[in-house]
């Protein structure tokens, strides 16, 4: 069961991880698998606590304190693994919360991004057959908003009810993209680098 309960953890938290990265992912139940997925995980983590904490009350009885946890490690490898699972939950969410992956992606190509914007004109990248790679990410279209910012587009989606757009922004203004103004959001990266999203419904 732990074992289980361990490559579970793993596989649903490396995949977020990845989505944080790569939005497209999530395709266009975004928010539905995102919320279900964080639920299953912080599920799996806090029944992993409670099962360290059940095993860790039985050893007690022969071995009490940090002495009789430490001995339940060196000798049980399922309570290993239900501990690891919780920390790897726990690891996870800070991690997403300050968008970790996605920053640590972007950092090394920040270079070839800036590269980008000066040699091209990005008001024609969306003419281009197959758009453009940059990096890690494929840039199926780009434009200017006339209240401020150059967006390139990384990923739409289409849903039954709404449409939603991610991608880079350089100099975002604070009220809308190109494409979409509703839920808009912006994340910083680095320097004048943002991630943007934002909905039509």
């Amino acid at each position: 069961m732990a074992s289980w309960l361990f490559r579970l953890t793993l596989a649903g938290v490396l995949y977020v991880l990845a989505a944080d990265i790569w939005p497209v992912l999530l395709g266009p139940l975004e928010v539905l698998l995102a919320g279900a997925a964080m639920a299953v995980l912080l599920a799996v983590g806090w029944l992993a606590v409670a099962a360290v904490t059940i095993r860790h009350a039985w050893v007690a009885r022969r071995e009490p304190g940090l002495r009789g946890v430490l001995s339940a490690l060196s000798r049980d490898s399922e309570t290993r693994r239900l501990v690891l699972s919780t920390g790897i939950v726990l690891a996870a969410l800070p991690l997403l919360r300050l968008s970790i992956p996605l920053r640590a992606a972007f950092l090394p190509f920040r270079s070839t991004f800036d590269s980008f914007l000066e040699k091209n004109d990005v008001a024609h990248i969306g003419e281009r057959e197959g758009g453009t790679w940059v990096g890690l990410w494929h840039i199926s279209e780009a434009a200017v908003d006339e209240r401020g910012g150059t967006y390139l587009l990384t990923a739409r989606t289409s849903g039954v009810l709404t449409s939603e757009y991610h991608g880079f922004a350089f100099r975002p203004n604070r009220h809308g993209s190109p494409y979409a103004d509703e839920d808009y959001q912006l994340r910083h990266l680095c320097g004048d680098w943002y991630e943007f999203y934002a909905i039509i419904d």
